[in-house]
């Protein structure tokens, strides 16, 4: 449950979908760890994120989708495979790297063209999603190059004052960020290994892929 001392989960979640409908960003708690977030097709917002971070436009940034559909607005060589993949781990702390659309900003993308995509399995941000309606960056709340945080005070005094929105968690944080499979490469490479590393070793040498 998401917690904020103005309103009720359901008022937090309305105004949490109007700053990112506005082209806010805001600081949020995800399935895993704390995320700074913004509309992903809204590139001023994009850039406030990596100028907050410190953080060079050459890495890509993980955006959260509300379901499989979303892939092909977002990624290019969508197939069978890929699919088979999200079926067995979406929702979940899994996100896939793939060849991004072109029309999508460099903002988002990074120098490689490439976007990381995760469904999350948290109810509540699915309703977020459905509420804004769209996806949203998720990329971990801290300056680039150093260790995740998953205190929320931390997180306050760090990026309180930079945010247009700071939702705390009611609960503890895993503070474990998702595993990350690379799909643009044959074979695919577990870039981190996450909560699912060594389910999706398993899932992708039955697959042959």
């Amino acid at each position: 449950m998401w917690v904020d001392a103005c309103g009720s989960e359901f008022e937090v979640i309305e105004r949490a979908a109007e700053v990112v409908r506005r082209g806010g960003v805001l600081l949020y708690p995800s399935d895993t760890i704390y995320g700074l977030g913004c509309n992903p097709f809204c590139e001023s917002a994009v850039r406030r994120i990596l100028e907050i971070k410190k953080r060079s436009g050459e890495k890509g940034l993980l955006v959260l989708v509300p379901s499989q559909d979303w892939l092909e607005r977002l990624a290019r060589d969508v197939d069978s495979a890929l699919l088979g993949i999200c079926d067995r781990f979406w929702p979940g702390p899994l996100t896939i790297l793939l060849k991004a659309r072109p029309e999508l900003s460099r903002e988002l993308t990074g120098g490689e063209g490439t976007i990381g995509i995760r469904q999350p399995a948290n109810p509540v941000l699915q309703e977020w999603m459905e509420r804004i309606p769209g996806p949203v960056v998720s990329t971990s709340a801290n300056l680039s190059g150093t260790e995740v945080i998953t205190s929320a005070s931390e997180l306050k005094e760090l990026f309180g004052s930079l945010v247009d929105l700071f939702i705390q968690s009611s609960e503890p944080v895993s503070g474990t960020p998702s595993t990350v499979v690379d799909l643009t490469c044959t074979p695919p490479k577990i870039l981190r290994q996450g909560p699912l590393g060594r389910q999706v070793e398993r899932y992708l040498a039955r697959s042959g892929a």
